[in-house]
């Protein structure tokens, strides 16, 4: 694991979550109250969130959360370490 990988893996679920929604769908960093939904997600984007939560902040996150009428804060307080 590199001193990236680590610093990475320090950030709150929340700040992951709309970090890697905004690198996956393209937008600009959402609030904690935006839809994951109404910011361009479908389903193969909650997918790929999940799968990069992963690998770059070590969370667990089941794609068909993002897919539920959440607020991504919301969304973020489901999240555990990997």
């Amino acid at each position: 694991m590199t001193s990236e990988d680590h610093d990475a893996r320090k950030e709150s679920p929340e700040r992951a979550l709309l970090m890697v929604c905004s690198e996956v769908l393209g937008v600009d960093a959402p609030s904690g109250t935006a839809h994951f939904l109404d910011i361009g997600g479908f389903s193969m984007a909650a997918i790929q969130v999940a799968h990069q939560l992963r690998l770059d902040y070590g969370y667990e996150l089941r794609p068909t959360a993002l897919l539920r009428d959440d607020p991504l804060a919301e969304v973020a307080r489901g999240m555990r370490p990997a």
